[in-house]
């Protein structure tokens, strides 16, 4: 349970980064409504992050190593320099699709045996976060006038 949680800790940090990436590429150019979601999406990712790290913590787990070392154990990757919000639904490894997946399989996996229920429920709870993440960016990259990719149904769960 400590190794999915620490590999989401990493994603949480990544999605923080790619998120705060769009506010300050975009630059001037956004919408203030746009600009608002990105801060909305950062400011969410920000508290999964702590609210991991304190579980961990909890458990006995040093959750905290160096910003670098985090991020090179993410199934994440940093996002492309310049990147809208709406584009950002465009790069999944940048996104929260494989943070699902990872989550998805986590909990399907551990969900027979496990006795950590509170670990489970973050878990769910994270999953919920990306869900609702992963509609926002196909929402917005269809206002955008892009075709999204088919991956989430038009409902936010």
């Amino acid at each position: 349970m400590a190794h999915h949680l620490r590999r989401q800790l990493a994603n949480s940090a990544i999605l923080f980064l790619n998120y705060e990436n769009c506010v300050v590429e975009a630059g001037e150019d956004i919408s203030s409504e746009i600009r608002q979601t990105a801060q909305t999406l950062s400011r969410e990712m920000k508290d999964v992050f702590s609210r991991i790290s304190e579980h961990l913590a909890l458990a006995g787990e040093n959750p905290l190593a160096t910003i670098e070392d985090l991020i090179q154990h993410a199934a994440l990757k940093r996002c492309p320099n310049r990147i809208s919000l709406d584009a950002l639904w465009f790069f999944p490894s940048s996104n929260s699709i494989h943070a699902i997946d990872e989550i998805s399989c986590a909990i399907e996996d551990l969900l027979p045996a496990s006795k950590d229920q509170a670990s489970l429920q973050l878990l769910s709870s994270v999953l919920k976060t990306h869900l609702d993440h992963a509609w926002c960016l196909r929402r917005l990259a269809v206002s955008a006038g892009r075709s999204p990719l088919k991956t989430f149904s038009d409902e936010p769960y």
